[in-house]
């Protein structure tokens, strides 16, 4: 009990907690989510207690589901704490598994209902940590995945705190009973066939037989590697700078010029950097292949994870693989901002003009400037955009009228509109593209 007790006393004593501050408790119900919330709640003083909330994820995937609802809002209310139930469709997709599905669909939920300065909590434990090693292992994870679970980690906009990692699951179950708690008990926790179950149950206790300390052993060494990847994403960090042309571009001689091993993980760093899903090892073997070794007069690209990547004579480029169907969006407010894409137009009075389409994929209208009527295509190319950025630039139109694509047209209608546009996959030539032409 006192593992318990200590392990999280240390973790509320740098907690800071305000009114625009509160720490979520992520609570199933179960003894580890339990436990986690019965000793946050002991331990925090009056003053933490306040901001205090736990939050719970109805997957809908078992039959008694509504029932650990119930025993959840039981349990919050006699501890006197806040309790948000959110109920969530965790069917899995073609191809997914069951729990990445459930997974992914509960943090997304729990994120939100957070703020961007809360802090979420899990109950995560030292058998939890040696189980993701292992399944990383069997995987053939590299550094990234062996150092398996942080204590501390950015989820999107939040901080994921997990006090309990380094304390064994028996000193939960000792707490419990000692505090006389009562839990759910979810039936798939016991299914075989659930790799991680599998580990739980059959693998991590023939290994103890031999090596009764294994999950300690364990978890200290997913601590070196979590110390080596540090040190590896800090070397990658001004490895990508010195090579990086622009956020989504790479100067290719200058990647060329570092060794292989360098090359490959200057990659993966790049895609993480932008929070893409970065190429495993065969998508790597690819990039280098077809994309890189290429000839040097050809222009090749190659699709991976939802993006592009072009190899031109100097460049390195990473595009979005746009769904071809997707080519024109309403524009409702005044900025529209994704991973892809980051533009803001508005009139003098800091409104959006109304009735604008973003559109895409068409660059073969003619547009009159300066008097002259000229294509845009060749407007494109005296501004040295290549033609696999052409397809996915963003042209701005109302009732059908082209008005802006950025950098490279604006009708007199548009010339007093503000239109500030950062297209991450720009290619950065000679002539710098800097402002929207008026005229």
């Amino acid at each position: 009990m006192a593992v318990v007790a200590t392990a999280i006393s240390r973790f509320l004593t740098d907690l800071n907690l305000t009114h625009s501050n509160k720490l979520w408790v992520a609570y199933s119900g179960g003894l580890d989510s339990h436990v986690l919330l019965h000793s946050i709640v002991s331990s925090a003083s009056v003053e933490q207690r306040r901001y205090i909330r736990a939050i719970h994820i109805n997957h809908q995937l078992q039959k008694q589901a509504n029932e650990w609802v119930d025993h959840c809002k039981a349990s919050c209310s006699l501890l006197d704490i806040p309790l948000t139930v959110v109920l969530v469709d965790a069917n899995s997709k073609p191809g997914e598994s069951p729990e990445d599905a459930a997974r992914k669909a509960r943090y997304l939920a729990i994120q939100e209902q957070m703020n961007s300065a809360d802090i979420l909590v899990t109950g995560h434990h030292l058998a939890d940590q040696s189980e993701t090693l292992i399944l990383q292992l069997m995987r053939g994870s590299g550094v990234d995945g062996l150092a398996a679970m942080p204590k501390v980690r950015a989820l999107a906009d939040i901080e994921l705190h997990r006090p309990l990692l380094d304390v064994p699951q028996a000193k939960l179950l000792e707490y419990a009973k000692q505090n006389e708690l009562s839990w759910v008990e979810d039936p798939s926790n016991e299914m075989r066939d659930i790799r991680r179950n599998y580990v739980r149950h059959e693998i991590l206790p023939i290994i103890e037989k031999t090596w009764p300390n294994a999950q300690n052993s364990i978890a200290t060494s997913a601590k070196h590697l979590a110390d080596s990847k540090k040190l590896i994403t800090s070397f990658l960090e001004a490895a990508l700078q010195e090579v990086m042309v622009a956020p989504d571009c790479l100067d290719l001689q200058k990647l060329l010029n570092r060794p292989i091993i360098q090359q490959r993980h200057i990659i993966r760093y790049w895609y993480e950097s932008l929070q893409l899903t970065r190429p495993n090892h065969i998508q790597l073997n690819v990039i280098f292949e077809e994309l890189i070794h290429a000839r040097t007069d050809a222009t090749p690209v190659t699709k991976l994870n939802a993006t592009q990547l072009i190899r031109t004579a100097k460049y390195l480029i990473l595009l979005p693989d746009w769904p071809e169907q997707v080519n024109s969006i309403s524009l409702t407010s005044t900025a529209v901002d994704t991973d892809i894409i980051s533009l803001t137009i508005s009139d003098q009075d800091g409104t959006v003009p109304e009735n604008l389409e973003l559109r895409f994929g068409n660059y073969q209208s003619k547009v009159v400037v300066n008097g002259n009527t000229k294509a845009l295509k060749k407007l494109f190319k005296e501004k040295a955009i290549t033609a696999n950025l052409r397809t996915s630039w963003p042209q701005i139109y109302r009732n059908d009228e082209l008005l802006i694509v950025p950098y490279v047209y604006c009708a007199l209608k548009a010339k007093d509109w503000d239109c500030d546009f950062d297209y991450k996959r720009l290619i950065k030539s000679d002539q710098s593209l800097t402002k929207i032409i008026s005229g």
